[in-house]
């Protein structure tokens, strides 16, 4: 008679398997089913990324800019089901949207170069939007919070999920090269890691996305978390936050005091500082009623301790801006301070008041915008460089102050490929064959165009110089009988340069002060040059250099230089020399 407790724990073990297998397979298509625009684009992204793999080119014959137009439809399209779910729609009119949207922000992705696409700011914007669309569908800020931790562990699962499988089957192909000698490809890695990094593990995901957005923390979530959080808010956040702005506020009254300009990355310095009270007041959002004696402290006074710092980023920006032309991190750093004064403004109503809603949603929102466009951080830079170009060319001659200007801000429009905006009537924007101009060479002829120095060694407002002599120079050597040709001089901390002259003497060189010192055994001079000379050969536009005499009072050499690199501000000071020495043997005897 079979035994009946051994039947069962057999059917038992087919039942797990099986329901495992039922589980991951009902997982896959609840996510398809329920996100069926995202799952596309996912697949698509996958088999675009591995076609280029095998080098078949992807689908469009060698062009990878799909990367970017399949994740932004992606990202959207799931952003849009997650706010329309939010809002109880209908599945027929929520997937409608969806692709309306991943459409959209393909398009956007494709055409980059007429949309004005900042790559890295409408990843980030589209990447936030997918996590705090249940903001935009009118949920309250606890299910919004709540929403956001369940959204971050589907993240980290799919995470876990594209380690443990992908490195999983990468273990066991290593397996058999190692132990049975069967080669695989390594292509076969790559193929691995893309379908899972690109397909499997966002579909794992998109399963473990909550389909309740009104859920708030229990009893049991907030005891659970209650402990963390305000240790998290008690010792770490509040005291450095507020540590941070005692910093920030020293240091606008040094400005104050001194007259002193703020440093060119105050503006990051401020933005880490208003990110950092943002995202604390979003994580402890659900532990506000229980703070304690630190988180009480900040809570109070976070709205006042951002307004000086925000002053601060006004008057650094206006300086930067007026001397340099907008630039998308410019751009960006000043979209963050009005979105800091609008959230600052929403403080003042009770109802919008520490509203964590409007603390993850409106900078997302104005990221977004700010990413693509017209309005958007490339257009209006592109537009402030070509119109700083156009003032720095008006008036001829172009001194080297505006050639710097100039040279700075068509550098700017051809990292954008928006040189043929500046570009006169003289010069063709297509080639012969009615292809448009490369951007590298556009920039050449426009800078010819306008009678540009190309190779200036420095621009306005530089704090260094550098000068490259492209040309050999012929010199008379006079009463010089020893050469040192490729004389490399560096200033002091770095290591000193020696070289050991034809009777065995040992020379050391080095830079101190803009000087050259020279180190013989325990003797060390100090060899000065004319220092207006030495300005002249960097200012000039001759491709051939001019010699310079050092002298110490007593013996004379003649540096012939190739390279020269070295401070302009505070003062002029060589840091660095290279080029031929001529000496006088006897003098170092």
């Amino acid at each position: 008679m079979t035994d009946p407790s051994s039947a069962a724990l057999g059917d038992t073990n087919l039942v797990g398997w099986r329901a495992v297998a039922v589980e991951m397979f009902e997982g896959a298509c609840d996510a398809v089913m329920r996100f069926p625009v995202t799952a596309a684009a996912l697949l698509a992204l996958a088999i675009n990324v591995n076609l280029l793999i095998t080098d078949i080119k992807g689908f469009w014959a060698g062009d990878d800019d799909l990367i970017l137009p399949l994740f932004a439809a992606a990202s959207a399209s799931l952003a849009a089901s997650i706010v329309l779910e939010a809002r109880h729609a209908a599945p027929a009119f929520r997937h409608g949207a969806a692709l309306i949207a991943a459409l959209a922000a393909f398009c956007i992705g494709w055409w980059d170069r007429f949309s004005a696409v900042e790559t890295w700011s409408y990843v980030a914007a589209l990447s936030g939007l997918m996590l705090v669309a249940p903001a935009l569908g009118r949920r309250s800020p606890d299910a919004f919070w709540l929403f956001m931790v369940r959204f971050a562990f589907a993240v980290l699962v799919s995470v876990l999920a594209l380690f443990l499988f992908a490195g999983g089957i990468s273990a066991i192909l290593a397996s058999l090269t190692y132990l049975f000698g069967v080669e695989v490809p390594h292509r076969a890695y790559e193929h691995v890691w893309a379908a899972t990094g690109l397909l499997a593990a966002p579909l794992f995901g998109l399963g473990r996305i909550p389909r309740k957005l009104d859920d708030e923390p229990g009893m049991d979530t907030r005891k659970f978390m209650a402990l963390g959080m305000k240790a998290l808010g008690d010792y770490v956040a509040a005291p450095l936050i507020l540590v941070y702005a005692v910093v920030l506020h020293a240091y606008a009254l040094k400005i104050v005091l001194t007259g002193d300009v703020p440093r060119g990355q105050i503006g990051w310095l401020v933005l880490a500082f208003g990110l950092s009270i943002f995202a604390a007041l979003i994580i402890i959002h659900p532990f506000l009623r229980a703070a304690r004696a630190p988180t009480r402290m900040f809570l109070r006074l976070w709205p006042f301790v951002l307004l000086v710092p925000l002053v601060l980023l006004a008057y650094a920006l206006r300086l930067r801006v007026a001397d340099y032309g907008l630039t998308p991190e410019r751009y960006l750093l000043g979209l963050f301070g009005l979105v800091t004064a609008i959230v600052l403004l929403l403080q003042l109503p009770q109802r919008t008041r520490g509203d964590i809603r409007i603390l993850a949603g409106l900078p997302t929102v104005a990221l977004l915008l700010a990413s693509f466009g017209p309005q958007g951080s490339v257009g209006a830079s592109v537009r402030s460089q070509a119109a700083r170009f156009e003032r720095a060319v008006g008036a001829k001659p172009i001194d080297p102050a505006r050639n710097g200007q100039a040279l700075a801000a068509l550098r700017f429009l051809e990292g954008h490929d928006a040189v043929g905006r500046v570009a006169p009537a003289s010069v063709a924007t297509v080639d012969a064959n009615g292809r448009p101009k490369g951007a590298s060479a556009l920039y050449n002829e426009v800078a010819d165009a306008y009678g540009l120095d190309r190779k200036a060694p420095y621009g306005p407002n530089s704090r260094y110089f550098s000068k490259t002599f492209s040309q050999p120079a012929a010199v008379p050597i006079g009463g010089y009988d020893t050469i040192v040709p490729n004389l490399h001089i560096f200033g002091k901390p770095s290591k000193e340069t020696t070289l050991t002259l034809p009777g065995g003497k040992a020379l050391s060189f080095a830079l101190q002060g803009g000087y050259v010192d020279v180190t013989v055994g325990a003797e060390t001079t100090t060899f000065k040059f004319d220092e207006a000379a030495f300005r002249e050969l960097v200012d000039s536009q001759d491709a051939a250099p001019h010699p310079l005499e050092l002298s110490d009072g007593r013996r004379t050499m003649l540096l012939v230089p190739e390279q020269a690199y070295g401070d302009l501000n505070p003062k002029f000071e060589p840091r660095s020399l290279t080029g031929t020495l001529l000496l006088r043997k006897a003098e170092w005897e």
